[in-house]
């Protein structure tokens, strides 16, 4: 009922988010900061709590790719441009502030970064480099059984996470976006937690305002 070999495969949380220039609005700026706020969308699957399933001896999961619940996220990103390279710091989070319909509230996660990006004379493509701390606090299922209350609950885990991609641009406002990256360092009380790579593919739009 807990230890299967398998793969899972999954939908996650779509983050829809804006981002306000507040440092080197003008073309020609090679420093410049943005600052992101939007929302997370509960668009990943989630599971019935598994440590009373898991009481009940019922089959059950631990893994899902949601939070079930609508999230602030927010980020800082600063950027300075040397010749053809560019430097990329950035801080990011994203707090469950209520349960979800299953009784689950997942930890506030927060991720500071910092990379070397550089098209090396390509028009259109960009490569980057970079390190990622990521940290991400205890979850909690709002277990009913007395004797699950120390145990029902994820303990959470900081990570060092190197990684490498690349990002296309067919048009200006299109971005898109493979990674790899390696968790290293990773640390989860009372949980043996591995995990061998992260790849991510993504596709971003950018839709410009002016007032």
């Amino acid at each position: 009922i807990h230890h299967r070999d398998e793969t899972l495969t999954g939908l996650g949380d779509i983050e829809i988010w804006d981002r306000f220039r507040v440092m080197g609005a003008e073309a020609e700026a090679r420093t410049t900061l943005d600052l992101r706020l939007g929302v997370a969308i509960p668009t990943g699957n989630i599971v019935d709590d598994p440590y009373v399933l898991g009481a009940q001896g019922k089959r059950h999961q631990h893994i899902f790719f949601g939070s079930g619940t609508l999230d602030p996220v927010g980020g800082v990103d600063f950027w300075h441009r040397f010749s053809g390279v560019t430097l990329n710091a950035y801080l990011s989070g994203r707090a469950a502030l209520y349960d979800n319909p299953r009784e689950y509230r997942a930890g506030a996660r927060g991720t500071l970064g910092i990379a070397l990006q550089s098209g090396f004379g390509l028009s259109r493509w960009t490569f980057l480099g970079g390190v990622e701390l990521y940290h991400e606090r205890p979850a909690h299922w709002a277990s009913g059984a007395d004797e699950l209350e120390e145990e029902a609950s994820d303990q959470g885990r900081t990570s060092i996470i190197p990684g490498i991609g690349a990002v296309f641009a067919p048009s200006p406002n299109v971005f898109l976006r493979a990674l790899v990256k390696r968790p290293f360092s990773t640390t989860a009380s009372d949980a043996e937690l591995e995990i061998p790579f992260v790849a991510n593919v993504g596709v971003e739009v950018a839709l410009e305002a002016y007032s």
